[in-house]
């Protein structure tokens, strides 16, 4: 009995050693583990505050970034914004430019059709004034070519009449070459009278057409006053009245001397028809009127 309570005692002893030793290990594994466990808590510690750093730098560097983003981010929008101030500015330069240079073409057009209207009015003008002044100036020359038609007339008379006494220069005159010199002599005599009042319509026609051409109204007066100096009322008076009576006296000597009369005569006329026709030529060259010369 006493060994078996020695034997009990024994075990219990031995497990309680056990138990010292299992609570000591325990313990020990214990404290090992909260040594590894702060040594961990440390290490996680330590490396949360550099995560934590580092978050913060990823931070800053992201808030450095961010505010350098949106300064280029304003810079950009700024230049985009100028550039369109710019760009809007320089369109209405151009409209304005192509607004002036409408305005600028426009105004060249209205001045150019403005040019032409009154080129076309000042060409119609020229035009109803030209022929005003070639209406004018035909009936001037009308009356100047009736006057030298009846001169021509007259020349003509002349020389029929020279030459009737050219023949008759040997012989004596017969009352028949009597009554035709006395014929002619009245004749020519008409036709005096006829260019005279041509004349006065020439005058008069000078003195009235205004719008006649200058150059046209001088030179017809020109040869009005040449024509009234050939038509010398003495040598017409020798043709008309002295010849008659000559031939009936056969006076061959003075006849001769009114022939001389009669040459100068036809000569001047001649001289004064030939002037005519030029200066025809020449107011048609001029443009003043339509005309052909006879």
């Amino acid at each position: 009995m006493s060994r078996h309570l020695n034997f009990i005692a024994e075990e219990r002893k031995a497990a309680e050693e056990m138990h010292k030793k299992s609570v000591e290990q325990l313990n020990e594994e214990h404290k090992t583990n909260m040594a590894k466990l702060e040594m961990q808590i440390k290490k996680i510690k330590k490396k949360g505050e550099k995560d934590v750093r580092e978050v913060k730098k990823q931070r800053a560097n992201f808030e450095k970034q961010r505010a350098e983003y949106r300064v280029e981010h304003h810079e950009t929008m700024e230049k985009l914004k100028q550039k369109k101030i710019e760009e809007i500015a320089q369109q209405k330069k151009e409209q304005q430019i192509l607004k002036m240079e409408e305005m600028k073409a426009k105004s060249e057009r209205n001045v150019m059709e403005h040019q032409i209207r009154m080129t076309n009015m000042n060409y119609a003008q020229n035009m109803l004034s030209n022929i005003e002044s070639g209406q004018a100036s035909l009936a001037v020359i009308k009356h100047m070519e009736s006057c030298i038609k009846s001169v021509n007339v007259i020349s003509d008379l002349l020389k029929d009449l020279k030459i009737l006494c050219e023949d008759k220069y040997n012989y004596d005159y017969s009352p028949t070459d009597m009554k035709i010199i006395k014929y002619m002599s009245d004749k020519i005599e008409k036709k005096i009278s006829k260019f005279e009042f041509q004349k006065q319509q020439l005058e008069s026609s000078i003195s009235q057409e205004s719008d006649a051409d200058p150059q046209v109204v001088d030179d017809c007066s020109e040869m009005s006053n040449k024509i009234d100096q050939c038509m010398e009322w003495s040598d017409f008076h020798s043709v008309c009245t002295t010849l008659p009576r000559l031939a009936a006296q056969q006076d061959h000597a003075r006849i001769s001397e009114i022939m001389n009369i009669i040459d100068s005569l036809i000569d001047n006329f001649s001289d004064i028809y030939e002037e005519v026709q030029h200066k025809l030529i020449h107011w048609q060259r001029r443009g003043t009127f339509f005309w052909k010369a006879d």
